[in-house]
């Protein structure tokens, strides 16, 4: 049942907001504890005008509570639609310089879905589905005629959903440093069709989207890197001018305090001048100024702070300090502009030590591929790759692998890298007269190349890189368009050894990649993650008889 929720409801609701203001790495969590903030929640809710009221609050009931909530309000108010929260700062010795929200999430002109939010053990239950379209009902009840929403670019489930429900990304912004795609619907609009959705399940289909979604992402890193750069140049000249002034007058970090009271007593309104971030953009300047001190070329050190200043604060203060190097450094910021990275997927790719595992796969890309097409090909395999999300138990099959990364395509898609669509698994292909199936297929949008994905939970040996070389050959007279760059191979085994990995790919005719993977969570035996196989079971059998 979906419903406007009720006052004693409250405490069930504002858990599924904290779920989202984590997930979006909201500053004020760390500045406010989560029994204040929850309070001073429940008790903003009652107010009519706040972003949260119970007004603009839809819920899911199931067997009696909370499963969902869904909250949304006319764009125009958004100014002032945290006010009754801020009233409340005073009788918790809260400073008016927090913010709930920072940056500002709609427009006028739009009706707008501020958090939509499921409980954990009542997800995949199309709940949200619902919640959605029953605001948009709310909506059209308060004389909407569009409706938006911000959905994060790695959340392509959720971006694909909106799709389907006749959501369109028209622009981009930035929340809390990570990347949203803005989207509207004009109400009213139907949803898409039997034969629309057979569109989307067309190989064809994919590709073409994957190509054009990633079109899209780049033309809003565009725009996104403008708004952020001139605020990243103001840190940079203040980093430079503290560090000279420390040195020159030997001021200690009293001086940053000093410094941060007066600038915000001058600038309300602007955030970025505690101590504590005057100290980040102190170390970000040391950083990267110790070693732009010893290049010579003046176009060098501008190519490099511009860089630096494109990519947003959050994604900077990770990358310098997770960083050993600024080789390493400089490595992450080029993959955050070239991929439009979220914070989480850059702090997923720094703690998977992408540094040191692109391009080190064994292949004959050099041989095989044009050298523009072949470079970029060896920058897209990893090895090894780490499916430590997955959980699998430490004997598993390669059918069992296969699902299971399947089951976790979202996670398997981040591991790949940017530009991978998924097309399918088992993939029949028919050769002469013989059936075949694909393990995994995938199509690469930077490539413009499809990719055979074969799994051995085994080490490399020499022959399953003939039987891949005959499937990237079979994908390439069956599948592949003219527009198509030539198909490339990736084997991922349990294991090898790189000098047969190479004399096996010496006289291969495709182009083709050997990598292995890494578990390192793999599940004891009595914790299996899947059926006993039929050899277990006949001994369990042999056994028990052996015992009558």
């Amino acid at each position: 049942m979906i419903r406007q929720p009720k006052p004693e409801e409250r405490k069930q609701i504002i858990p599924l907001i904290h779920t989202i203001m984590e997930d979006m790495e909201l500053p004020i969590l760390k500045e406010v504890s989560p029994s204040t903030l929850h309070t001073i929640l429940e008790e903003a809710m009652l107010h009519k005008d706040f972003r949260y009221s119970l007004t603009n609050t839809l819920v899911y009931i199931e067997e009696g509570s909370v499963a969902g909530a869904i909250f949304g309000y006319h764009g125009h108010l958004e100014p002032q639609i945290d006010d009754p929260f801020y009233q409340l700062y005073e009788a918790y010795n809260i400073p008016t310089s927090i913010r709930l929200y920072e940056d500002s999430e709609t427009q006028a002109g739009e009706w707008y879905i501020d958090i939509l939010s499921v409980h954990e053990k009542h997800r995949r239950k199309g709940i949200g589905m619902k919640l959605l379209q029953a605001v948009e009902e709310l909506a059209k009840q308060q004389g909407a005629s569009i409706i938006a929403l911000n959905c994060e670019e790695i959340n392509d489930k959720a971006y694909q959903l909106y799709l389907k429900l006749g959501y369109t990304a028209t622009s981009a912004k930035i929340l809390s440093g990570h990347f949203y795609y803005h989207m509207t619907k004009k109400l009213g609009v139907a949803e898409m069709n039997k034969e629309d959705l057979s569109i989307m399940k067309d190989d064809e289909y994919k590709k073409f989207i994957s190509i054009l979604k990633e079109k899209v992402r780049s033309s809003q890193l565009k725009a996104a890197i403008k708004v952020n750069y001139e605020l990243l140049d103001l840190y940079w000249n203040l980093g430079k001018e503290i560090v000279e002034k420390q040195k020159q007058y030997s001021w200690g970090d009293s001086f940053l305090k000093v410094l941060s009271t007066d600038l915000r007593e001058e600038f309300p309104d602007m955030k970025g001048f505690s101590p504590a971030n005057l100290k980040h953009i102190r170390y970000w300047f040391n950083f990267y100024n110790d070693s732009l001190m010893g290049l010579q070329a003046v176009t060098q050190i501008s190519d490099i702070e511009r860089k630096i200043k494109s990519i947003p604060w959050g994604h900077n203060q990770r990358i310098m300090y997770k960083s050993k190097d600024i080789q390493e450094a400089l490595f992450y910021v080029d993959k955050t502009i070239e991929n439009g990275w979220s914070r989480s997927v850059l702090e997923h790719q720094i703690d998977g030590e992408l540094y040191k595992r692109l391009g080190n796969a064994v292949t004959n890309f050099d041989n095989r591929l044009p050298e523009i097409q072949s470079e970029l090909a060896k920058q897209t395999i990893k090895d090894p790759y780490n499916f430590d999300f997955l959980t699998i138990r430490d004997k598993h099959d390669e059918r069992e692998l296969e699902e299971a990364l399947v089951n976790q395509i979202t996670s398997f898609l981040l591991e790949l890298g940017t530009g991978f669509s998924y097309i399918g698994k088992q993939v029949h292909m028919k050769v002469g007269e013989s059936d075949f199936y694909i393990d995994l297929l995938f199509y690469h949008v930077k490539l413009h190349s499809y990719v055979v994905i074969e799994l051995k939970t085994e080490k490399f040996k020499p022959e399953f890189a003939g039987q891949l070389n005959f499937y990237v050959t079979a994908v390439n007279k069956n599948i592949k368009s003219d527009s198509d760059n030539q198909t490339i191979g990736l084997l991922i085994c349990r294991d090898k050894d790189n000098i047969v990995a190479e004399y096996s790919l010496e006289n291969i005719s495709q182009p083709i990649g050997i990598s292995q993977y890494e578990i390192n969570k793999l599940l004891d035996q009595e914790f299996k993650s899947s059926l006993p196989s039929i050899e277990e079971i006949e001994a369990s059998i042999k056994e028990f008889d052996s015992k009558l």
